[in-house]
């Protein structure tokens, strides 16, 4: 999956979900063992766009890579069910996305970090009773998106 730095995560919802190889990070799930919702699975590779727009390998799990090292809190944790990709049509013919909008891919909410597909399945989670409730998801304001093809 892929994590669009912020100038081009509203490109990339809108855009039939396809983000610039310029503006991306690398996620999949690694062969760790993760339950499905502990928060507890690194991305496979972690990048981050720069100040000058530049985006640099932050974070690998490839034991070769230059940048691989223990997770030390700057990589973000997932859970297996957040990593999981969702499916617009129920998974019939394999078209990325949720019942509310066909997209590939899932956006971090800027305050908890969890991956939700669209805002309305955040607010649908958030209306579910639970103890923890996530704001209200603000497409503006995420900064990062996953991507379910990758």
């Amino acid at each position: 999956g892929s994590v669009a730095a912020p100038a081009s995560v509203h490109q990339a919802m809108s855009g039939g979900g396809h983000i610039s190889q310029a503006h991306h990070m690398c996620f999949s799930v690694s062969s760790g063992v993760a339950t499905r919702f502990k928060r507890e699975t690194p991305p496979s590779a972690y990048f981050k766009k720069t100040e000058d727009g530049e985006v640099k390998l932050v974070w690998s799990s490839d034991p070769h890579s230059a940048q691989f090292h223990p997770n030390d809190g700057s990589v973000p944790l997932f859970s297996a069910s957040e990593l999981a990709p969702t499916y617009h049509d129920g998974g019939i013919n394999h078209v990325l996305g949720c019942p509310h909008y066909a997209r590939s891919c899932k956006l971090r909410h800027p305050t908890s970090g969890r991956l939700y597909t669209c805002r309305l399945c955040c607010e649908q989670t958030r209306e579910m009773a639970t103890n923890d409730k996530d704001d209200a998801l603000d497409r503006y304001e995420v900064s990062e998106v996953l991507c379910m093809r990758c």
